[in-house]
């Protein structure tokens, strides 16, 4: 028994086994056998692993294949869709590429761009307000739906304009922007608005035609006093007064261009008009005239008179009193008309206002002197919007101290011995002059007195309300009122109680009949 191994068969037939009491010698003997089994396993397993793997790599890229097809018709969907599609990050750099339509628009976007710089904004302060909405969702103070909400939305490039929306995505540290070209709808958008305002013009010219030339007389005064003056405060009154006017008329467009112009020089201190702002003033105006001049009515059986010549024969001797003192008459405007193109625009403002309020308006027969008085009747419009929006309570505030919804603005005319006294009342609120004292002496108004009070309150400048809007807050109508009544001889006073409302009151005298104060009408 060589080496100590010992043979033996398991069973007549069955395998030989190696016996052995050294273990060592044992695992020498038997390793070849168990390596060759362990081989055979292992070979098997290895098998189903790299058959394992290879499935897993079809199905990789199987997925992968997915994923860039979905990409793909994704890619396909924003390529072809009418708007604009980006992403930026809150440094306004873009990140990633924008769809085909952005690109088309603005170019390819190089590394890194900025945002203002891409879509190359005509308007300077565009990336300005951009970068302001940006570092307040940076900090993260505001909710961050109001802080888009004061992002800016529309901006022009070349001579197209587009509108954006801004949503913030998922992690709050980019934002997708949807840009749209809205240069159609807008122009749509201003011609319809042209239409209505031309609509609307033409109904008021058509019923009093006399008030029309005499708008157009008056418009064409303050647009020339607005451009030429060197004085702010006139320019400032022109500008307000042009404003209001327009908007009595139903030129909303003018009225709009006005409003514009008074921001722009609020926001950058200029005392007076550069020349385009002069020149947008003075064809925004030509224009709106031209849509309606070809609507005057035919007058072809109406028998034309100079006031020049009128007075004339009044001042004559062959007429008796009674005749002299009708054709002095005759020159002069009714007031009815007048008032009632106020009605017509106190109603609009106060349905912009969302305040509801009952207009009523009586002059009889009495008339007014537009030579004498022109400047002072064409003021009226400020008396009659302070009314609505500084005197007339919301329907909330006038039910809480038990007024009816509903207010009332009275505009009246009569004919006295002295003159023509008209005013402007409400049912508001009524003047708090312990509120106006304050003011003015933050201010630095003197306010000890009534007559004190009452003059801070028609301060340049000076307004009971907080804010500015196109309707008022600016400080200039009131004034402005008070100033040009004084000048032409008009005696203005007000009464008002708190609670009850406020009645502004204006007498203007009656003008001596000499044709030497009235300017000829051709």
């Amino acid at each position: 028994m060589a080496l100590g191994i010992r043979w033996a068969q398991t069973g007549s037939a069955g395998a030989w086994v190696a016996l052995t009491t050294d273990p060592l010698l044992w695992i020498i003997v038997t390793a070849p056998l168990f390596l060759g089994v362990f081989a055979a396993l292992g070979g098997h397993q290895h098998d189903g692993l790299r058959g394992l793997t290879a499935e897993l790599e079809d199905r990789v890229k199987e997925r992968t294949a997915d994923l860039v097809s979905a990409v793909d018709r994704l890619r396909l969907i924003t390529d072809n869709v009418a708007d604009g599609l980006l992403t930026i990050d809150l440094d306004g750099r873009l990140v990633g590429p924008a769809s085909a339509q952005a690109v088309r628009w603005f170019g390819e976007p190089t590394d890194r761009s900025g945002l203002a710089e891409w879509l190359k904004a005509d308007d300077p302060t565009f990336g300005d307000l951009l970068a302001m909405g940006l570092d307040q969702i940076r900090e993260d103070i505001l909710p961050v739906e109001l802080t888009l909400e004061q992002l800016p939305r529309q901006f022009q490039s070349g001579d197209r304009q587009y509108e954006f929306d801004a949503r913030v995505i998922p992690g709050g540290r980019e934002l997708l922007l949807v840009i749209r070209d809205a240069t159609d709808r807008l122009a749509l958008a201003r011609e319809r608005a042209a239409s209505e305002e031309r609509h609307a013009v033409i109904a008021q010219m058509l019923r009093d035609p006399g008030g029309f030339q005499l708008f157009r007389t008056d418009c064409e005064h303050l647009l020339e006093e607005a451009r030429e003056t060197d004085s702010e405060a006139t320019c400032k009154k022109a500008l307000h007064t042009l404003k209001g006017n327009s908007a009595v008329y139903g030129f909303c467009r003018l009225a709009s261009v006005c409003h514009q112009i008074e921001d722009e020089l609020q926001d950058s201190g200029a005392p007076l008009l550069d020349e385009e702002q002069g020149k947008r003033l003075q064809e925004t105006y030509a224009d709106s005239i031209q849509q309606v001049a070809a609507f005057l009515p035919d007058e072809a059986d109406v028998v034309r008179v100079s006031r020049e010549e009128l007075l004339r024969l009044a001042d004559s001797g062959g007429v008796s009193e009674h005749i002299r003192k009708t054709l002095e008459r005759w020159t002069h405007e009714p007031l009815q008309p007048i008032l009632d193109r106020l009605v017509s625009h106190g109603e609009r403002v106060a349905e912009r206002l969302g305040k509801q309020v009952d207009f009523v308006a009586e002059a009889g027969d009495a008339r007014v002197n537009l030579d004498a008085h022109g400047e002072f009747i064409a003021q009226l419009c400020h008396v009659v919007r302070n009314a609505i929006d500084h005197g007339v309570e919301s329907p909330d505030a006038r039910h809480a101290a038990n007024k009816p919804k509903r207010a009332t603005v009275r505009l009246q005319a009569t004919d006295s011995v002295e003159g023509t006294l008209l005013s402007v009342a409400d049912d508001g609120r009524g003047i708090d002059w312990e509120q106006i004292a304050e003011k003015a002496k933050r201010l630095g108004l003197p306010a000890a007195t009534a007559e004190q009070r009452l003059a801070a309150l028609l301060c340049d400048g000076f307004s009971t309300s907080d804010s500015v809007s196109d309707i008022s807050g600016r400080g200039v109508g009131l004034g402005s009122v008070w100033t040009s009544a004084k000048s032409l001889g008009i005696h203005p006073s007000l009464e008002t109680r708190i609670g009850q409302g406020t009645r502004m009151l204006f007498l203007m005298p009656h003008e001596p009949p000499s044709a030497t104060r009235i300017r000829a009408a051709s």
